[in-house]
């Protein structure tokens, strides 16, 4: 599958096939009750999306690669780029991931966390699209030495969709979904790159905040400048605390 990632409007976006929202998908999870989960197997390689409900996605916690913010409909990827594609945020929380950089879980799979922000009285959000490729370069803009490696949309399941619940989980930190890829699905080597493709916004659109996807990985995350600002102020109530104590005895 060849495309091009260019910065384009989204009206322009939608006009390229392969990249185009599915007009309804006929695979559906519904992950809109608390703890469910569905599976889809692409190539003999199984990614299994799971409500989450007790897993912070906060910087500090793990590490945000993917960003991204559109009314309705989104679709985004992480990169380097220095202009930024499609619906992405710019930012230090959208960057490429080296596969050097990648840590499996306990169970010998890669996981990735998705945080949602929907409102109160439309909480529900559609996620259409999902897949993973290798690059040599950080900076992606073409699909030149672009390498498919998994697409939720690939297996004999057709065309597949996954139903999130914002208000399972409320609030900006907190894990709406995590996904497990079997390790073997993703296959870099020294100085490549793993890129994330995701969609959202058909048929549940998006509504509020941006949507966040993060990992575990080797390198510790950059903390947001609100956690500078929080630990900046536990710092001076514990020196404020020892002067006192100082002065008192």
């Amino acid at each position: 599958m060849n495309f091009t990632f260019k910065p384009l409007a989204m009206a322009a976006v939608l006009a390229i096939g392969s990249l185009a929202l599915p007009a309804w998908a006929i695979n559906v999870i519904d992950l809109t009750t608390s703890g469910s989960s569905g599976s889809v197997t692409v190539g003999g390689k199984t990614g299994t999306f799971v409500q989450s409900f007790d897993q912070s996605t906060g910087t500090g916690v793990l590490n945000p690669f993917l960003r991204l913010q559109a009314t309705g409909t989104e679709i985004g990827f992480n990169t380097d780029a220095g202009s930024v594609p499609f619906d992405d945020k710019a930012g230090i929380w959208t960057h490429a991931l080296l596969f050097s950089d990648m840590v499996l879980d306990p169970t010998g799979k890669y996981r990735f966390f998705l945080d949602i922000n929907q409102t109160s009285a439309n909480p529900l959000l559609t996620l259409n699209d999902l897949r993973f490729y290798r690059s040599d370069s950080a900076v992606l803009t073409t699909n030149v030495g672009l390498t498919e490696l998994w697409n939720m949309d690939g297996g004999a399941q057709g065309d597949t969709s996954v139903e999130l619940n914002y208000s399972l989980n409320p609030g900006s930190g907190g894990g709406d979904m995590y996904f497990t890829l079997d390790a073997s699905a993703l296959t870099g080597g020294t100085g490549k790159y793993l890129y994330m493709y995701t969609s959202f916004g058909n048929a549940n659109g998006s509504n509020d905040g941006f949507e966040e996807w993060a990992t575990k990985t080797a390198t510790a995350p950059v903390p947001e400048p609100g956690t500078y600002a929080l630990m900046l102020a536990g710092l001076g109530v514990v020196g404020f605390m020892a002067k006192r104590r100082r002065a008192q005895g």
